[in-house]
């Protein structure tokens, strides 16, 4: 007798590990399918309801056979498996069995890199990298947020950059923030994740200085103005200003005006200026006053400058504006330094110091020694260098009492003026006179 009566089976879900599971995770589902007399055969289907895998069943005891495989869920939340039993013949009927499983969340971590310097006010981009956590897998969407301070940015997924835009100097930290999803978990970058930039503008402050003469006479009040613009194309901070005293001018006072939105940091002070200026609009105008007695019998060289703040924010486009100098000559460089110079002898002489004289002459002649008698200005000596060649030349009154000059002498050595004089009854007056 043949038993052809179709063997009724069950099917039986033993262990899915690990549970719970993270999605992207892989878990082993173990199943048993049993039957009356003899080892079922045929195929096995495991789904969570979405993903699913296979299993060609093998046999173990008598009545049963067995097989495994690995799920992956894509999705989070509590999962139904379902093993459903194929027969490989019709000896035996299909059946199936039901178990749970947990799936969470898979763990997420996210970084952010960007620009070393990044331009004030202008959009700059910022890169992120989102990463699925072991053992966790998959594409995480949702958005990601940049930060600093006030500036943010968000980007929604699968996008990996936005742009920040930042309205202050200095040193920033920009982090960067998943919000996460159903599937996958928020995280937010810390420590080496964040990335550093330094906010800086691009300004081109100029500076200039003058006093509107080029000579001037001992004593004689020098009145300096220095003028700070800045041309932009951003607004500038912590700029210093200095203006050294410089030799030969004494008793310095220093005064400050503004337009054009700027605004003076002090109103004025004694000696130097030195003064930092909390911010400079473009466009923006301060106008210092600095002024002071000459003392000196040689040349007078005050310089202003412009001193960029030490932590780089500010970028100026046009370093050779930076500074501005203004140079002042004695009218008579050694009037009242060596010579006597109202004529009170018969005769006399003088011997001007041409090593001194050299390094502060050119080309451009210009008087180095006068002489007075009883009748006003009677000589006057003009000097130059030309060609290498130090040159005198003598300009002596005339008898309608006019100053007129006489030819060009090299003279390397250390020249000699002599003069001889008449006795009226004004006083001495100047009647000859050479250089040699």
């Amino acid at each position: 007798i043949l038993e052809d009566d179709q063997q009724p089976t069950t099917t039986t879900i033993n262990s899915d590990v690990p549970d719970p599971s993270v999605v992207g995770q892989s878990y082993l589902v173990s199943v048993t399918v049993t039957a009356q007399s003899t080892s079922p055969i045929g195929t096995v289907s495991i789904s969570d309801g979405s993903a699913s895998c296979a299993i060609t069943l093998t046999a173990a005891t008598a009545t049963t056979s067995t097989g495994s495989c690995s799920l992956t869920s894509t999705t989070a939340g509590a999962k139904t498996l379902t093993a459903s039993y194929t027969a490989g013949s019709s000896t035996y009927g299909n059946s199936s069995g039901t178990t749970a499983h947990q799936v969470n969340a898979a763990a997420t971590t996210i970084s952010v890199s960007g620009p070393a310097r990044s331009r004030i006010n202008q959009p700059t981009a910022f890169s992120f990298a989102l990463a699925v956590s072991s053992p966790g897998a998959g594409t995480p969407t949702g958005t990601v947020t940049l930060s600093s301070g006030v500036a943010s940015c968000t980007a929604t997924l699968p996008a990996t950059s936005c742009n920040l835009s930042f309205d202050a100097l200095g040193s920033r930290t920009v982090s960067a923030s998943y919000a996460g999803s159903a599937d996958f978990a928020a995280s937010t970058s810390s420590g080496a994740g964040n990335t550093q930039t330094l906010v800086y503008a691009q300004s081109d402050i100029v500076i200039t200085k003058t006093d509107a003469i080029s000579i001037y006479e001992p004593g004689e009040l020098l009145v300096y103005t220095v003028t700070v613009r800045n041309l932009g194309p951003d607004a500038a901070a912590q700029i210093r200003v200095r203006d050294d005293i410089p030799a030969g001018l004494l008793n310095t006072v220093w005064s400050c005006d503004a337009s054009g939105g700027a605004v003076c940091p002090v109103s004025g002070g004694l000696g130097s200026l030195d003064t930092t200026v909390p911010t400079l609009p473009v466009g923006a105008l301060l106008n210092f006053t600095f002024y002071g007695n000459a003392s000196s019998d040689q040349e007078v060289l005050n310089t202003a400058l412009i001193e960029l703040p030490a932590d780089t924010t500010i970028e100026d486009l046009v370093l050779s504006n930076n500074t501005a100098s203004d140079l002042n000559k004695n009218e008579y460089i050694f009037r009242h330094g060596f010579e006597d110079p109202l004529i009170n002898a018969a005769n006399g002489s003088v011997r001007l110091p041409g090593s001194a004289l050299r390094s502060l002459l050119n080309e451009v002649a210009i008087v180095v020694y006068h002489l007075d008698d009883a009748r006003g200005e009677a000589l006057r000596i003009y000097a130059r260098q030309f060609d290498g060649r130090m040159q005198y030349a003598l300009a002596v009154r005339n008898a309608q009492g006019q100053l007129r000059l006489g030819a060009w002498q090299t003279l390397e050595a250390d020249p000699q003026l002599s003069w001889t004089a008449n006795d009226d009854s004004a006083g001495w007056v100047l009647s000859g006179a050479s250089l040699r």
